[in-house]
């Protein structure tokens, strides 16, 4: 019964101490997802899947009859680490790429929209231009002298 006690206080420290490791750096993982940048996303999504690695390789560690759990913890980290930053990578190049077609799709309405509005104006435009040239000016109202106001100058000025 000694040799349990020694046994179960150290099971109980580790699970302790993998606890507090997963409360503290987990939050750290999701950081990088506030970024845009999938490699600031990579890097955090890489710590917390080593923060998650290490505490699940140190759980299935204890769990095992003859198994370290401190080796178990190192490869949970190696294993984590990459696949961690790997999908946090994906997942926000994913994200910026459906922003920026969601983007694209309104640039487009948009663009739809100025190219509807500017063939409307050209139209309009073009029967202004129709009517004042189908305007012909009365003659009494016309006279020999030109109009010598302040459009035309005054040359002795």
């Amino acid at each position: 019964m000694a040799k349990t006690a020694p046994f179960l206080v150290q099971k109980r420290a580790w699970r302790k101490l993998t606890l507090l490791l997963g409360v503290l750096l987990l939050p750290l993982g999701g950081c990088g997802f506030n970024s845009t940048k999938p490699t600031h996303a990579g890097a955090a999504g890489g710590v917390g899947g080593a923060a998650i690695g290490a505490g699940t390789g140190a759980l299935v560690g204890s769990l095992i009859s003859s198994g370290d759990v401190g080796a178990s913890a190192l490869l949970g980290t190696g294993i984590g680490f990459p696949a961690g930053a790997a999908l946090a990578y994906t997942y926000v190049k994913a994200k910026n790429r459906a922003e920026l077609a969601r983007l694209d799709d309104a640039i487009e309405a948009g663009q739809a929209e100025i190219d509807a509005e500017e063939a409307a104006l050209l139209e309009l435009r073009r029967e202004v231009m129709d009517q004042s040239h189908a305007i012909e000016p009365a003659p009494s109202r016309s006279t020999i002298e030109p109009y010598t106001g302040p459009t035309l100058g005054t040359p002795t000025r």
